[in-house]
This record gives structure tokens, C-alpha cells and sequence, in this order.
């Protein structure tokens, strides 16, 4: 337990580090880019996936990094790029290792809009597919076992989220802890699928960041993006056809892409701050007292919510079990059968 909760610290810190070095990559300021590390790295959209238990999540805290070695590639030439390129590669192939496939499909999706929207198509493509084509080769011993298994046991059917689009009030602005259900109606799963607080501070910098940079076409491009992946996440109930008939595909709940729309949106708060504090040195001054408030609203919800990991139940005496021939199984033994489970037990 205690190495599992160093693990968490350091993938929250590793997170937040590489939020401060994508930030400073784009160019913006230093309280900028605490305010865009604080909302990625300690609003609930990781946080909850952390109490909840999945490991996987911990991963998360290479995708910074990762677009930061992309973007250094994407703007550099020569044995620099190379070495960006290798960087990326490394880091692929080490979000594999740590997080399985999940998060790098929902990045590929990331990585496809970066190609739609870079300037140089054939950099962005070369980029893309030779640190994809060598992470494999170096993830090789992991990736081929995971692929035979994928085929193997495929999902009969795909267990979709709820329509979120009407809740997004809920999403980024509730301030909800874990174990919360019904918060929308028909989700498909606790609330950590689908909670991303970032708090009405970070919301309102984001909006002042696109409209103070609204001619920076990197502000352009992350608010397209933080709406390109809200409108996804939200958009479960009628993604499910596609993916029943693409069960091969891995994937789980598609609300879960709200982390790529929190990512963007953490930068624009970034620049928003940015913007506010570079107008005078009075100014300066206002940013800082934003900034703390924007870390109070954050980390006020912060500790409730760790507060509730590794929290065991109380132990009851359990029923004893029937004695034989009528002992009971709460097993259900399910088998396979041409891609429909069957249950073995009585």
C-alpha cells in the first residue's frame, strides 16, 4: 500500500511538471504555467480515477511530456529533432508499459488532430508515425500478447456513457466526490468516469485566455480542441452502434476523453492568467492573488477526494456456506462460445 501511494505521488508530480514545461514550450508566463500544471494535475479528472483504483491512470502523467516532445520535434530540425523524436518514442512506449492500451487510443485521436491542424503536414505525419512505428517495436513484448488477448475475448457488446452534453455544469464546475451515481441520468458508471473539476476560476481565465489571445492561433487550435474532445466525451449513447460493430477496437467508457478536453483548457487558463499579468505591474500583483484562489477552489476539493482513497470497508462475519449438495457458487463460470457468454453455474 505504502509503494502504491508513492506511485501516486510521483505520477501526479511527474504530471504536473510536464504541464509546467509544455506551458513554458508555448510561451507562456511562469504564474501561467502553475495555473495550468494546478488544473491538470490536481483537479478531479485524475484524481477520481485514482480512488477509484485504476492504476492505469497513473500513465497520465507521460501525455504532457508527450506533446511537449511532439511540439519540440514539430518546431526543431536536424539532430535536435531526432533527439525529440527519440524522447517521444521513449515515452510511448513507457505509457504502454504503464498503462495499457486505453489512454494511447484516446491519444491517438489527439495525435490525429494535431496532424489536422499543423501547418506542415509531412513534419506532423513524419513525426507521428516514426515515434509510433519504433515505440511498438521497443513495446513489442507487450503489445502482441495484449493484441492476441483483445481478439480473443472480445466485448459482445459495448458498455457506452451517458449523453453528457446537458451536464457539463456538473462535469467541470461540481464539486463531487467519489461514490457519487445518478448525478447523470442513465450513466453507465460511477461518477469518476465523467468527473473533470476544474473550478469557475480556471473556466473564466480560459475564457479570458481566448479572448485576450484570440489571435494566437495555438489558443485558436487548443479551443477547438477542449470542444473537439468535450463534444466526443459526451456523445456516448450514439457512438455505441460503431463500436458494437468494432469490438475489436479497446476502449471503455468514451467519457473519459473529457481528460483531452481539461488538457487544452488548463493551457488557455495559462495564457489567460498570462495575459492579465503582463498588462501592468498592478496587474501583476491581481494575477498572483487569482492564482492563489484558483489553487484554494482547487485543492479545497483535492483533499476530500484523496481523503477517500484507501478507505477499507467494515469487515462482517460473512454467511456461512450451505453444506453439500446444496452448496452455492457466486461464481458464474462464464464461457465463450462463438462470441456470446454463457453461464457453467446452477
Amino acid at each position: 500500500a505504502n509503494g502504491l501511494k508513492l506511485s501516486i505521488y510521483a505520477s501526479t508530480a511527474v504530471g504536473a511538471l510536464g504541464m509546467l514545461h509544455l506551458s513554458r514550450k508555448l510561451g507562456i508566463g511562469v504564474l501561467g504555467a502553475l495555473a495550468a500544471s494546478l488544473a491538470m494535475s490536481f483537479g478531479s479528472v485524475n484524481l477520481l480515477e485514482i480512488v477509484e483504483g485504476h492504476q492505469n491512470i497513473l500513465a497520465a502523467m507521460y501525455i504532457p511530456w508527450i506533446f511537449y516532445a511532439w511540439y519540440s520535434a514539430y518546431h526543431a530540425t536536424g539532430k535536435k529533432q531526432r533527439y525529440a523524436i527519440l524522447t517521444l518514442t521513449i515515452l510511448l512506449a513507457l505509457m504502454f508499459f504503464q498503462g495499457g492500451i486505453y489512454l494511447l487510443m484516446y491519444l491517438a485521436g489527439a495525435f490525429g488532430m494535431l496532424f489536422i491542424l499543423a501547418r506542415h503536414k509531412k513534419r506532423a505525419l513524419f513525426i507521428t508515425v516514426s515515434s509510433g512505428i519504433h515505440a511498438f517495436g521497443i513495446a513489442a513484448i507487450k503489445i502482441i500478447p495484449v493484441g492476441l488477448w483483445i481478439t480473443q475475448f472480445q466485448d459482445s457488446a459495448y458498455a457506452s456513457s451517458a449523453y453528457t452534453l446537458a451536464n457539463l455544469d456538473d462535469i467541470f464546475l461540481g464539486r463531487i466526490l467519489y461514490g457519487a451515481e445518478h448525478i447523470i441520468p442513465n450513466q453507465g458508471g460511477g461518477w469518476h468516469e465523467y468527473g473533470a473539476y476544474i473550478g469557475p476560476v480556471i473556466l473564466i481565465l480560459a475564457i479570458a485566455g481566448l479572448i485576450f489571445r484570440r489571435k494566437s492561433y495555438i489558443v485558436r487550435y487548443l479551443a477547438l480542441c477542449a470542444i473537439i474532445a468535450t463534444l466526443v466525451s459526451s456523445l456516448g449513447p450514439y457512438l455505441k452502434p460503431v463500436f458494437d460493430q468494432l469490438s475489436f477496437i479497446p476502449r471503455s467508457n468514451i467519457s473519459r476523453v473529457i481528460l483531452f478536453a481539461v488538457i487544452p483548457i488548463s493551457l488557455l487558463a495559462g495564457f489567460g492568467l498570462d495575459s492579465i499579468q503582463k498588462r501592468s505591474r498592478l496587474m501583476q500583483a491581481v494575477a498572483l492573488i487569482i492564482l492563489t484562489l484558483a489553487s484554494i477552489d482547487i485543492m479545497s476539493l483535492a483533499y476530500p477526494l484523496a481523503s477517500q482513497a484507501f478507505v477499507l470497508p467494515h469487515v462482517t462475519r460473512a454467511i456461512t456456506p450451505a453444506p453439500h449438495p446444496i452448496a452455492y457458487s457466486p461464481f458464474e463460470y462464464e464461457t465463450r462460445h462463438k462470441g456470446v457468454d454463457y453461464t457453467r453455474a446452477y
